[in-house]
């Protein structure tokens, strides 16, 4: 939430993005990199030769990527994910862009629209990792 109010609305174009799960905010995805990012790493192994999602995989070669730089450990897929649906339109009109001023981090700034309110988001979520 704390992203979304400092990105705010897209000028008068778009208003605050949408905070949710993303299969009733956006669309659900069954098996997208979504899922399997935050399984990936999380799953423990099984006693048997089934591993829960961490591949290992230390002899062969994979196309020309070689095997000995696709072993996983367990924290190697860790991450977090944000699903951005940046506009209503996925191309968007050019006035709705916003315009190159100064108050570019003002969310009520002159010149706001789609880009200044994603450079905000941006922001946010660097901010948060810190």
């Amino acid at each position: 939430r704390r992203m979304q109010a400092y990105a705010g609305p897209a000028g008068e174009y778009e208003k605050e993005y949408k905070v949710g799960d993303m299969g009733s905010t956006v669309y659900p995805v069954n098996g997208g990199m979504e899922d399997w990012a935050y399984g990936a790493s999380w799953a423990e192994d099984r006693d048997d030769d089934h591993a829960m999602c961490i591949v290992t995989n230390d002899s062969s070669e994979v196309g020309e990527y070689a095997g000995k730089k696709t072993i996983y450990g367990d924290a190697t897929h860790r991450c977090i994910t944000y699903l951005v649906e940046t506009a209503t339109e996925k191309q968007p009109a050019e006035k709705t862009l916003g315009e190159e001023t100064d108050e570019i981090l003002d969310r009520d700034g002159v010149g706001n629209g789609h880009v200044p309110r994603n450079v905000r988001l941006a922001i946010a979520a660097i901010d948060a990792l810190e």
